[in-house]
Formats: C-alpha cells, structure tokens, sequence
C-alpha cells in the first residue's frame, strides 16, 4: 500500500474534476489538498479504500521531502513531543521513513499520511459538502473554510 484514497472521496473528485472551469491534473493533487486539511486539523481517520498511486506523481517529487517532513512536523505536534527530546524526535523519524522506498515513506508513514489524507477529505466533505462546478471556486472555498483559520495572519 502506499496512497490510498476512499471511494466517497474518488466520487467527489470524479464531480468536481468535471468542471468546465478547471481541472486537477491527477488524483494526487486532490489527495494532497485532503493531506493538508487532515494535517491542518491534526486529526487521522481510519483509511479505508484502494491504492491510486505507489509514489508522489511527478510535480510532487520535488516536494516530497517538505510534505514527509509536515507529515513529521505534525506527528511531533500531535503525540506532544518536546523539541528539545531529540531521541524521540529521531525515533518518530526513523519510524516514518524509509530511503529506499519509491515514497520515502515506511509503512507507517504511509498509513498515517493516507490517515490524515481520510480525515482531511471528511474535513472538506464537512466544508464544502457538494463540489462545486469550478475549480477555482473549490480551491477559493478550501482556503477561507479550512486553511484560513488556522493560518497566522
């Protein structure tokens, strides 16, 4: 496994990815924005549903240690860990990472990233409950209803 999405979320990216008004160009960069909002949340849910993809697309790659490390940076923030306790912090580290894998990710990181990616989608399904039929408008509503509160401006 490495990420996987729900088939209530595949659903709801077929509908909005239907617009006439824009497009995701893959499946990742829907599952990145439910990442992000499962991150921002700092929530996990249950992942249930199949494998899309076995590594980060390619416009993704040159992120992929930016998203490992919020992935990280969150984990830390969750399970309350002091910054200063490097011991634990490269335990995590060496938990969730794995070099030599196609994702960079162990099993473990995989799992808790397709967690928070779960928990994520419900947040935007919580949100923004039908897609609506532009892209810009999904992305417009993402940030003022789920990033914008959080943010520190």
């Amino acid at each position: 496994m490495v990420f996987v999405i729900s088939n209530d979320a595949r659903r709801y990216y077929t509908k909005l990815n239907e617009s006439k008004h824009g497009k995701f160009r893959t499946m990742f960069d829907f599952y990145y924005l439910c990442l992000i909002a499962g991150m921002i949340n700092n929530k996990r849910s249950t992942a249930k549903g199949s494998e899309f993809i076995d590594q980060f697309t390619k416009d993704f790659i040159p992120r992929r240690e930016e998203i490992i490390g919020l992935l990280i940076s969150t984990e830390i923030e969750r399970n309350n860990i002091d910054l200063n306790n490097r011991s634990r912090i490269e335990r995590l580290m060496l938990a969730l990472v794995q070099p030599d894998s196609a994702s960079r990710l162990s099993s473990d990181g995989e799992n808790l990233m397709n967690q928070y990616a779960e928990n994520g989608f419900y947040k935007i399904l919580e949100e923004i409950p039908e897609p609506p039929i532009n892209l810009d408008t999904f992305l417009i509503t993402y940030y003022e209803k789920i990033v914008k509160p959080y943010s520190c401006d």
